[in-house]
Protein backbone atom coordinates (compact mmCIF):
# COMPACT_ATOMS: atom_id res chain seq x y z
CA UNK A 1 0.00 0.00 0.00
CA UNK A 2 1.19 3.77 -1.14
CA UNK A 3 2.01 5.87 2.20
CA UNK A 4 0.69 9.48 1.34
CA UNK A 5 -1.96 12.20 2.07
CA UNK A 6 -4.62 10.09 0.54
CA UNK A 7 -3.77 6.81 2.67
CA UNK A 8 -3.25 9.01 6.09
CA UNK A 9 -6.98 10.64 5.02
CA UNK A 10 -8.61 7.85 5.05
CA UNK A 11 -7.29 6.01 8.33
CA UNK A 12 -8.14 9.40 9.70
CA UNK A 13 -11.33 9.85 8.95
CA UNK A 14 -12.22 5.95 9.54
CA UNK A 15 -10.69 6.75 13.08
CA UNK A 16 -12.86 10.03 13.80
CA UNK A 17 -16.33 7.81 11.78
CA UNK A 18 -15.98 5.20 14.36
CA UNK A 19 -16.06 7.33 17.32
CA UNK A 20 -19.10 9.34 16.47
CA UNK A 21 -20.85 6.25 15.62
CA UNK A 22 -19.99 4.86 19.04
CA UNK A 23 -20.82 7.98 20.15
CA UNK A 24 -17.68 8.79 22.33
CA UNK A 25 -18.07 12.49 20.38
CA UNK A 26 -21.88 13.85 20.99
CA UNK A 27 -23.80 16.38 22.60
CA UNK A 28 -22.33 15.65 26.41
CA UNK A 29 -18.58 14.79 25.92
CA UNK A 30 -16.50 17.22 23.87
CA UNK A 31 -13.43 15.46 24.21
CA UNK A 32 -12.39 12.35 23.12
CA UNK A 33 -9.25 9.47 21.46
CA UNK A 34 -9.30 10.66 17.83
CA UNK A 35 -6.15 8.21 17.15
CA UNK A 36 -5.18 5.61 18.89
CA UNK A 37 -1.79 4.63 17.60
CA UNK A 38 -1.36 0.98 16.38
CA UNK A 39 -5.43 0.02 17.19
CA UNK A 40 -6.31 2.64 14.45
CA UNK A 41 -3.38 1.50 11.98
CA UNK A 42 -1.22 4.46 12.57
CA UNK A 43 1.67 3.05 14.69
CA UNK A 44 3.29 5.82 16.62
CA UNK A 45 0.36 8.29 15.81
CA UNK A 46 -2.07 9.45 19.48
CA UNK A 47 -4.46 12.26 18.36
CA UNK A 48 -6.69 13.76 21.49
CA UNK A 49 -9.84 16.12 20.74
CA UNK A 50 -10.98 18.68 23.33
CA UNK A 51 -13.38 20.55 22.03
CA UNK A 52 -12.01 22.33 18.41
CA UNK A 53 -8.57 21.61 19.72
CA UNK A 54 -6.47 18.68 18.50
CA UNK A 55 -3.35 17.36 20.94
CA UNK A 56 -0.99 15.12 18.78
CA UNK A 57 1.82 12.64 20.19
CA UNK A 58 4.06 11.41 17.64
CA UNK A 59 6.44 8.73 18.45
CA UNK A 60 7.69 7.01 15.44
CA UNK A 61 10.29 8.03 12.61
CA UNK A 62 7.37 7.28 9.92
CA UNK A 63 4.63 9.34 11.67
CA UNK A 64 7.41 12.21 12.08
CA UNK A 65 8.66 11.72 8.11
CA UNK A 66 4.88 12.69 6.97
CA UNK A 67 3.64 14.87 10.01
CA UNK A 68 2.90 17.61 7.26
CA UNK A 69 0.35 15.41 5.40
CA UNK A 70 -1.32 14.20 8.87
CA UNK A 71 -1.75 17.22 10.46
CA UNK A 72 -3.50 18.51 6.60
CA UNK A 73 -5.50 15.51 7.16
CA UNK A 74 -6.52 16.99 10.55
CA UNK A 75 -7.14 19.94 10.01
CA UNK A 76 -10.51 18.24 7.60
CA UNK A 77 -11.83 16.88 10.70
CA UNK A 78 -14.84 19.15 10.78
CA UNK A 79 -14.94 21.79 13.30
CA UNK A 80 -11.14 21.99 14.00
CA UNK A 81 -9.58 25.25 14.68
CA UNK A 82 -6.32 24.30 16.05
CA UNK A 83 -3.57 21.74 16.08
CA UNK A 84 -1.05 21.36 19.12
CA UNK A 85 2.12 18.89 18.66
CA UNK A 86 3.09 17.09 22.45
CA UNK A 87 5.80 15.09 21.30
CA UNK A 88 7.73 15.42 24.40
CA UNK A 89 7.30 11.84 25.37
CA UNK A 90 11.07 9.92 26.17
CA UNK A 91 10.31 7.17 23.88
CA UNK A 92 11.16 10.09 20.82
CA UNK A 93 15.19 9.77 22.49
CA UNK A 94 15.11 5.85 21.54
CA UNK A 95 13.81 6.93 17.43
CA UNK A 96 16.47 9.87 17.63
CA UNK A 97 13.44 12.46 17.44
CA UNK A 98 13.66 15.67 19.23
CA UNK A 99 11.34 16.55 21.91
CA UNK A 100 8.23 19.00 20.42
CA UNK A 101 5.90 20.79 21.92
CA UNK A 102 3.66 24.09 20.49
CA UNK A 103 1.33 24.82 17.68
CA UNK A 104 1.48 23.16 14.59
CA UNK A 105 -1.30 24.55 12.85
CA UNK A 106 -4.54 26.54 13.06
CA UNK A 107 -5.32 28.75 16.28
CA UNK A 108 -3.42 28.07 19.54
CA UNK A 109 -4.92 26.56 22.27
CA UNK A 110 -6.30 28.14 25.36
CA UNK A 111 -4.56 27.82 28.95
CA UNK A 112 -7.21 25.46 30.08
CA UNK A 113 -9.73 23.55 28.11
CA UNK A 114 -13.04 22.67 29.53
CA UNK A 115 -13.65 19.01 28.83
CA UNK A 116 -17.21 17.70 29.46
CA UNK A 117 -17.81 14.12 30.20
CA UNK A 118 -21.60 13.92 30.84
CA UNK A 119 -22.31 16.12 34.29
CA UNK A 120 -19.13 16.74 34.56
CA UNK A 121 -16.66 19.58 33.56
CA UNK A 122 -12.63 19.42 33.95
CA UNK A 123 -10.07 21.98 33.32
CA UNK A 124 -7.19 21.25 31.58
CA UNK A 125 -3.64 22.09 29.86
CA UNK A 126 -3.30 20.71 26.43
CA UNK A 127 0.23 22.49 26.39
CA UNK A 128 1.61 21.46 30.07
CA UNK A 129 -0.81 18.70 31.36
CA UNK A 130 -0.53 15.11 31.32
CA UNK A 131 0.71 13.57 27.83
CA UNK A 132 -1.52 14.65 25.62
CA UNK A 133 -3.51 16.53 28.24
CA UNK A 134 -6.05 14.34 29.95
CA UNK A 135 -6.27 10.62 30.34
CA UNK A 136 -9.66 10.30 28.39
CA UNK A 137 -8.94 6.52 28.22
CA UNK A 138 -10.34 6.32 32.28
CA UNK A 139 -13.33 8.39 30.69
CA UNK A 140 -15.60 4.52 31.69
CA UNK A 141 -14.02 4.24 35.15
CA UNK A 142 -14.80 8.33 36.09
CA UNK A 143 -18.34 7.23 35.41
CA UNK A 144 -18.78 3.99 37.32
CA UNK A 145 -17.07 5.91 40.33
CA UNK A 146 -20.13 8.75 39.96
CA UNK A 147 -22.56 6.08 39.94
CA UNK A 148 -20.75 5.04 43.61
CA UNK A 149 -20.95 8.67 45.25
CA UNK A 150 -23.97 10.67 46.59
CA UNK A 151 -24.14 14.46 45.43
CA UNK A 152 -22.13 16.55 47.68
CA UNK A 153 -19.89 14.10 48.99
CA UNK A 154 -16.39 14.75 49.60
CA UNK A 155 -13.57 12.57 48.15
CA UNK A 156 -9.97 12.31 48.19
CA UNK A 157 -8.58 12.24 44.56
CA UNK A 158 -5.18 10.61 45.73
CA UNK A 159 -4.05 9.80 42.05
CA UNK A 160 -4.33 12.48 39.69
CA UNK A 161 -1.78 15.10 39.07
Amino acid sequence: QYIDHHFFQKRIQDAWGTRKQLRFWNDTHNSVRVINSEGDGLPGLIVDRYGSHLSVQINSVGCERFKSEIVSCLRELEGVSGVWERSDSTVRELENLPIRNGLLAGDPPPEEVIVREGDCQYLVNMRTGHKTGFYLDQRINRFKFQNLVQNGSRVLNCFAY
